[in-house]
């Protein structure tokens, strides 16, 4: 692992230590001082001010208890922190930056949001010890070690579009921490976040710091044309103190590829990651309906499908906030189950609508066995999807990528929002379907074959009640050519 020389010279204690004035001057007492040689992740100094916290213990009893060091410029100090004056007595000491006013942390959480350098220094987690240490003029050494992941990210922008947010998803942010052993370990039970990374100050390069953890990451790039480019990587170790590389290209095409790789660079090599083939978008193109951008997914099996969800709202027809309202389109859902009207969350989980709204036409006796794979709130040349549609779906589910499903809550005919939660994010989803099993129409009891999916790999055909709100998505039609 990469390591931080720290030198520690003698000065004096804050509160929780001996100070000049309870002690005997003797003549190896003097202040404690550190002389970094190194510094955290954005740069090779410290800056003035950026403190430390430092933990002395001797005898079995704390000396002092994370004491603030604050850097003036050249050295850390604190005008109390004085060495005891018993020249032969031995004592362990722990490091640890940055400092935590609350006590050094046993828990520790990376911010989700880095885009500010405040919060990306923040994240940065490191930790030193010293055992067996006498009092002494001379400088004590000690090695202070990153203790999270580092991840840099550089995308070379070949579109004409303007990159206006990276994302980094698929990371639980918190971990347990023994300083002691300079160890962390994932919290399994905190939830998955996304990490909004640092922009540097070189053109394209972001950089952000996680939990070491086993993750599939999964790299998002929104660009002005409101399109989101996405490349999910293979589930991979990330060590401690180790940085890994991410090289991403969007080409003049709005395509996206991507590759992740160890680099050194003041951290350990953390080694390749392989990215998920097949995943989005190399092999997708673009639909534009009704002013709105969609990806699109040709599979192997030859059938086309939007690669997201549908946001088309239909002539005489408003968004609802109220799952209640029997409205037949509703706005998202959001984990906590309430409307988000929010767009970015919008453009990422779709509207939801109810089979008659998807079909454009009420569901009748006469009409409930008849629109299997009807056009309705699909562009020209596309329709609704039937039973062998998703059948078809579910037999090339291997070559999809996790990211090619959307998972969002649903709109209960009872009136209110539901969903699989997991970790705090939605674990399972649904796509509308047109076909029925049903021989006799209930218009209380009728049900349509859906699409469910859950990120336990689960992929099947179920029957939902037609009245839910369900997300859209719509299949080319095999006539209509390329």
């Amino acid at each position: 692992m990469k390591q931080f020389f720290l030198i520690l010279s003698g000065l004096a204690l804050l509160t929780g230590c001996s100070s000049k004035n309870d002690s005997v001057e003797g003549p190896v007492q003097s202040r404690i001082r550190i002389a970094p040689s190194i510094s955290r992740v954005t740069g090779l100094n410290f800056d003035t001010g950026d403190r430390i916290g430092l933990t002395i213990v001797k005898s079995g009893a704390n000396y002092c208890e994370n004491t603030p060091l604050r850097f003036d410029g050249t050295v850390f100090v604190s005008d109390d922190l004085f060495w005891y004056d018993d020249s032969s007595e031995k004592s362990n000491l722990t490091a640890y930056y940055p400092y935590l006013a609350e006590g050094a942390p046993a828990s520790f959480t990376v911010r989700a949001d880095q885009k500010l350098a405040a919060d990306h220094e923040a994240s940065d987690l490191l930790a030193a010890t010293a055992t067996d240490v006498v009092p002494s003029q001379t400088a004590v050494n000690m090695v202070f070690t990153h203790l999270l992941t580092k991840i840099v990210i550089d995308i070379t922008n070949n579109s004409a579009n303007t990159i206006q947010e990276v994302t980094l998803k698929g990371s639980r942010c918190t971990a347990t921490v023994d300083l002691s052993t300079k160890s962390v370990q994932v919290d399994a039970s905190s939830a998955e976040t996304d990490i909004y990374p640092f922009s540097t100050v070189t053109a394209g390069r972001y950089e952000a710091i996680l939990v070491p953890q086993r993750a599939a990451l999964e790299l998002e790039i929104q660009t002005s044309d409101g399109n989101r480019h996405i490349k999910t990587f293979q589930a991979t170790d990330l060590q401690s103190g180790a940085e890994y590389a991410i090289e991403a290209v969007i080409s003049n095409t709005n395509k996206i590829h991507a590759s992740i790789s160890g680099a050194v660079k003041g951290w350990e090599d953390g080694g390749a990651i392989a990215p998920v083939e097949d995943d989005l978008p190399e092999d997708s193109d673009l639909l534009e309906y009704a002013g709105v951008k969609y990806r699109i997914r040709q599979l192997s099996n030859g059938t086309t499908w939007m690669a997201e969800n549908l946001r088309y709202i239909p002539e005489g027809k408003r968004v609802s906030s109220s799952p209640s309202d029997e409205n037949g389109i509703w706005y998202p859902c959001t984990t906590s189950f309430t409307a988000s009207s929010d767009t970015e969350y919008i453009q990422r989980q779709g509207l939801l609508y109810d089979l008659a709204t998807a079909v454009g036409e009420p569901v009748t006796a006469d009409n409930f066995r008849n629109i299997e794979g009807v056009q309705g709130i699909c562009p020209e040349g596309w329709h609704l999807p039937t039973r062998a549609d998703l059948e078809s779906l579910i037999a090339v589910n291997s070559e999809l990528g996790s990211s090619f499903f959307t998972y969002a809550g649903t709109r209960d005919p009872s009136g209110k929002y539901i969903g699989s939660l997991m970790s705090g994010n939605f674990s399972k989803g649904y796509l509308l379907c047109t076909s029925t099993e049903s021989s006799v129409y209930t218009p209380e009891d009728l049900n349509y074959q859906y699409l469910l999916f859950s990120k336990s790999n689960q992929v099947n055909i179920i029957d939902i009640d037609c009245r839910s709100g369900m997300p859209v998505r719509c299949v080319k039609n095999a006539t209509s050519g390329e």
